[in-house]
């Protein structure tokens, strides 16, 4: 069914914007307008969709339900291709004279037909319904992974997003192939920009930290500094020192014992003091006080050498950057200095045992060593920048994917029993279009056994006949079997040119009837249920004694959801209002409530391009309530205001015609136009006006146009329209059909615009008056001045 048009850039229609028009599936559709409105190109959109050479594919026909569907048309171009040059109307295949036994069998398939389409409508319903809900998780999915791309979008990492800055359901896809595993260890966001960084162009390579503390350990882990150094046992002053325990300062005190008298108590030495003391302090002892010298200066050089290693690699700003080697060098320096005193101590006292920690050098190099391993890395993107550039973007989609992975789990979650269903529901589409196709198929072989052309030929002339048309007839054409010819009573052989207009249209609808139910196929199956139908003006030219018969044809066949043919959708098409009121009796009968509840009524209205609105039954009575309709139009814009002069002369010849007020129509001419004082284009307008109505035509060399419509004022001349109602005493009658008028005069009355009205004379009620007896003007009823407006 066919649920929204829309029509741009062909005939009336605007060239650039569409003009969208929504359909009611469920409902016959009525499209009325005058011509030249635009009717005619609403169906010739929907007649070209399904063609595969279709020239107006700007144009949309949106449809909804199981497909495909059969387009039937008809407009001036079906009454072409079935009445034109060719002789003869190609024959349609329907079904003939019923055999009870296949008739059934016929009746039993397609009820199991129509039970498959069901199950298809509500399977496809429900997978609609599934791929709608998935869509709605989806797009809430990808506007949070979204967040992501604008987080870094146009900054520092906007080089790696290239290809989806502006495409959501892109990077949704893509970013989802970059999930890593939970214990993978990513780098941060900073790790990255840094590495970026590097490989701009300009880099230099880095030098390699280098700071060797192996001899330290030797030189800590000498047992000389925990061993106390004693005097040698061979002089005799050996026992008494190491009685007293003070061979340290006996050592100190060497030095000044250069005297015969002792430095310390002043008593006169023996004569071999200083041999004895010379025994006493050397040997053994000095050897190994000389180890300790020669170690503390070995140390105190290591621990030198060291700290001017570590004054050259914090020139490189990652070493004094990176807080482990800050921390490991604080440490190690404290326990080298700690280690100079302890040893100096030792040095100073032989005697004493101190300890010497092993100092911590492992965190140093292992510092240095991740230092190192930064730098080498380093180095190695400057020599290979194109690689590490990929290298950080495969990292870094890594990163954002696992920023956003619970909102694509939340997805998952969503969409995951729903994808599981649709899944379902696809399948048992799959089978059901099967046993459909099977059933098609077991259908076909039974109507080939009923199908045959005379059954159309039949129909059409009963309907000929049943309308009153007995001067022709259609037979089939001998020897060909599937063409159509026309035939006349008493003449041998007639032609299909010799039809009148109205001949053509009404034989060429009843055909067009007649293959709704059939077609030019004998191998095809007309499926009624899939059938969309539109007809187009299907009146024209005809004799008013046939409209009757042609709104009851359509409403019985395809209106009448009780009794119809059983068509998916109906749309008519027409500018007569006599057709149209028909329509809409015949639709709501019995139903006792306004007619739009049974069906859509749309109005086609053209000012410079064609526009479609809703309509309500009251709004077009009758042909009177059609101009006033057109009045109103022209001052909202919806028509073109060069409809306004000869709308405004039907109504006054209507209305004072009807009522036998001719008089005080051209007196209420001759007072308003007197007493127009403007001299703006069209001042005159009353002037030329009041020679239409008194010569009752436009058909004359004289009679040609003396507007300017560039210039035409459209609210200022139906204010002046309005006096003449005023001055010819007609103003409840005017007021009632048409109460936005007062509203302009009094806008053009307070804007003191040229041309305002003068205040008219006070206005005689205007008598009452009766209409003709029922028949004589069935166009023109409620013309009573009092008559309330029906709009």
């Amino acid at each position: 069914m066919i649920t929204r048009i829309s029509i741009h850039n062909y005939k009336s229609f605007h060239p650039v914007q569409p003009v969208p028009v929504a359909l009611n599936p469920n409902q016959p559709v009525i499209f009325y307008g005058i011509n030249g409105a635009g009717k005619s190109a609403i169906g010739e959109v929907i007649d070209r969709w399904w063609r595969p050479d279709n020239p107006l594919r700007h144009c949309r026909v949106e449809t909804t339900g199981t497909g495909p569907f059969r387009c039937l048309v008809y407009n001036h171009e079906f009454v072409k291709r079935v009445i034109g040059e060719q002789e003869g109307m190609p024959g349609i295949f329907t079904l003939g004279e019923p055999d009870t036994q296949i008739d059934g069998q016929i009746r039993a398939v397609e009820d199991q037909v129509a039970e498959i389409e069901k199950e298809l409508e509500l399977l496809a319903a429900n997978i609609s319904t599934s791929e709608v809900q998935v869509a709605n998780a989806l797009t809430a999915s990808q506007e949070k992974v979204w967040e992501a791309m604008l987080a870094h979008k146009g900054k520092v990492f906007n080089k790696l997003l290239e290809g989806c800055l502006k495409d959501k359901a892109k990077f949704h896809k893509e970013l989802r192939a970059f999930q890593t595993d939970p214990g993978v260890a990513l780098p941060t966001l900073s790790e990255l920009e840094e590495r970026l960084s590097d490989i701009k162009p300009g880099g230099v390579a880095k030098d390699s930290v280098t700071v060797d503390a192996s001899e330290l350990a030797v030189l800590e882990k000498s047992a000389a500094w925990s061993e106390p150094v004693q005097v040698s046992g061979g002089s005799r002053l050996a026992r008494l020192i190491e009685k007293w325990g003070n061979s340290d300062w006996v050592s100190s005190g060497a030095a000044f014992a250069h005297d015969p008298e002792c430095p310390f108590c002043q008593q006169e030495l023996p004569g071999d003091f200083k041999e004895e003391l010379g025994k006493l302090l050397g040997g053994d002892r000095e050897a190994k006080v000389s180890v300790l010298s020669r170690s503390l200066k070995d140390y105190a050089a290591a621990v030198e050498r060291i700290r001017g290693q570590v004054t050259t690699a914090e020139r490189e700003p990652w070493v004094t950057e990176d807080d482990d080697f800050r921390a490991a060098w604080a440490l190690l320096d404290a326990q080298m200095t700690s280690n100079l005193a302890a040893m100096e101590r030792k040095l100073e006292h032989p005697s004493d045992p101190v300890a010497v920690a092993e100092s911590n050098t492992a965190n140093l190099n292992d510092a240095i060593k991740r230092i190192n391993e930064r730098i080498s890395a380093f180095n190695a993107r400057l020599g290979e920048p194109a690689l590490e550039e990929a290298r950080i973007k495969k990292e870094f989609w890594e990163v954002l994917c696992r920023d956003r992975l619970p909102h694509y789990e939340a997805y998952e979650a969503v969409s995951g029993p729903i994808e599981a269903q649709r899944a379902l529901d696809a399948a048992a589409q799959t089978a059901a279009q099967e046993r459909r196709r099977a059933a098609q198929q077991a259908l076909n072989a039974l109507k080939r056994r009923q199908t045959g052309a005379d059954a159309s030929v039949l129909a059409i002339n009963r309907q000929l006949e049943a309308i009153g048309v007995t001067s022709f007839s259609i037979q089939r054409v001998d020897g060909e079997g599937v063409r159509y010819h026309l035939a006349r009573p008493g003449v041998a052989q007639s032609t299909l040119q010799s039809l009148s207009e109205g001949e053509k249209t009404l034989i060429s609808f009843l055909y067009f009837m007649e293959l709704l139910r059939g077609s030019h196929d004998g191998n095809e199956t007309v499926a009624l249920d899939k059938t969309i139908v539109v007809i187009d003006d299907p009146i024209s030219s005809l004799s008013a004694n046939y409209i009757y018969d042609i709104a009851a044809m359509i409403h019985s066949t395809l209106l009448d959801g009780r009794s119809g043919l059983g068509v998916r959708q109906s749309i008519v098409l027409t500018h007569n209002l006599f057709f149209l009121h028909e329509l809409l009796k015949l639709i709501g009968q019995g139903v006792g409530v306004d007619a739009r509840q049974k069906c859509q009524l749309l109005r086609v209205v053209k000012d410079a391009h064609s526009q479609i609105l809703p309509m309500a039954p009251s709004d077009l009575l009758n042909d009177y309530d059609a101009l006033w309709l057109v009045l109103r139009d022209a001052k909202e814009g919806r028509v073109h205001s060069r409809v306004l002069p000869n709308t405004m002369r039907c109504i006054l010849e209507h209305y004072f015609a009807f009522n036998n007020r001719q008089d005080d129509l051209d007196k209420a001419l001759s007072e308003v136009a007197a007493a127009d004082p403007t001299f703006r284009p069209l001042a005159s307008f009353f002037k030329p006006l009041a020679r239409f109505v008194s010569r009752g035509s436009h058909q004359d060399g004289v009679n040609v146009s003396v507007m300017d419509y560039g210039q035409f004022d459209t609210s200022y001349y139906i204010a002046k329209f309005r006096a003449l109602f005023v001055a010819a005493g007609a103003t409840p009658h005017f007021d009632a059909r048409f109460p936005e008028a007062r509203a302009s005069e009094e806008a053009v009355a307070a804007q003191g615009a040229p041309g305002a009205t003068a205040a008219p004379a006070p206005a005689a009620a205007a008598p009452r008056v009766t209409p003709p007896d029922s028949g004589a003007t069935t166009s023109t009823p409620g013309l009573d001045p009092t008559a309330a407006p029906t709009r």
